[in-house]
C-alpha cells in the first residue's frame, strides 16, 4: 500500500472505530503492516481488531482476535476461529460471511493489475483517495454485523452476555 493511501486510510478508520466503539484503544502501530486495537470484552479477555495493510496493493484486511492480553494473538493458529472456549483465537473478518471463499479485502484500486502486463501499476491517488471514506465505511458496516457477534460469542460462552 502507498504511504500516502495507508495513512488516510488509518487515519479516517482510527477516527471512525474509536468514535464508533469507544473502549477500544490502539495498542499496536500504525506501523508498515498493521494497527491494532483492542478491550476488555469480559474478565481477563480482550478483544482486538488489527487492521492489515497490504503491500502488494493498495488494500486492507481486517483481523479479529481475543485472548487474555490486550495483544493481538498472532501466533494463534486461525483454525481455531470457532472454538470460542479457548484462551484465545482468531479470524479474518471476511470468513464471518465468506467461509473458506476467496480473501475478502477492500481493494482501493482494483484496476492496479488489469489490462496488458505492461499497463499494470496503480491509479493516480486522486483516483484512489476518495475510494477511501466509502470503503472503510462498509468494512465498519460489516464489523458491525459479524464482527460485533463474533466478539459477543467469546463472551457468551463464559457466561456474559453481549458486550459490544
Amino acid at each position: 500500500m502507498r504511504i500516502q493511501v495507508k495513512k488516510e486510510v488509518y487515519s479516517y478508520f482510527r477516527s471512525e472505530f474509536e468514535s464508533r466503539y469507544p473502549g477500544f484503544e490502539l495498542v499496536e502501530g500504525p506501523d508498515s503492516y498493521c494497527a491494532v486495537w483492542s478491550k476488555e470484552i469480559c474478565p481477563e479477555v480482550y478483544g482486538c481488531v488489527a487492521l492489515i495493510f497490504l503491500r502488494a496493493n493498495d488494500s486492507f484486511v481486517i483481523e479479529l482476535g481475543w485472548g487474555q492480553s490486550n495483544a493481538f494473538p498472532w501466533d494463534c493458529d486461525v483454525e481455531l476461529q470457532k472454538k470460542f472456549k479457548l484462551p484465545e483465537g482468531r479470524i479474518r473478518m471476511g470468513d464471518l460471511w465468506k467461509p473458506g471463499g476467496a480473501e475478502v479485502e477492500w481493494n482501493l484500486a482494483p484496476e492496479t493489475f488489469e489490462g496488458p502486463v505492461e499497463s499494470w501499476g496503480p491509479p493516480p491517488l486522486e483516483i484512489v483517495l476518495p475510494r477511501i471514506e466509502p470503503a472503510v465505511d462498509e468494512c465498519l458496516q460489516r464489523f458491525q454485523k459479524y464482527g460485533v457477534r463474533y466478539f459477543n460469542k467469546v463472551t457468551n460462552v463464559r457466561g456474559f452476555g453481549d458486550v459490544l
